[in-house]
């Protein structure tokens, strides 16, 4: 891909990607960016859930620090994409 495509759009490759390989998920996890026509699109062409994890609103205002459910686990797998030299 090229950097001038936002990751919605090219998330959408990826999902092609994934249904031709025949690998079929329960659910994929991703954040805020994702909402809208890549959660409408993923459902009508592949059948995928997504669901998007994302921070409260109120906490922030707080500025109160909470972990959001599951968001660690995606923040943690970009870390060891970042991490991996051979990517």
């Amino acid at each position: 891909c090229v950097a001038n495509i936002h990751d919605s759009k090219a998330g959408l490759l990826l999902l092609r990607m994934l249904n031709e390989g025949l690998m079929k998920f329960k659910c994929i996890l991703a954040d805020a960016g994702y909402r809208g026509e890549f959660i409408e699109k993923a459902d009508k062409f592949y059948s995928y859930l997504i669901k998007v994890v994302s921070r409260d609103k109120e906490k922030l205002a707080k500025k109160e620090f909470k972990p959001v459910s599951k968001r660690w686990v995606i923040e943690r797998t970009f870390s060891w994409f970042d991490n991996d030299r051979r990517l």
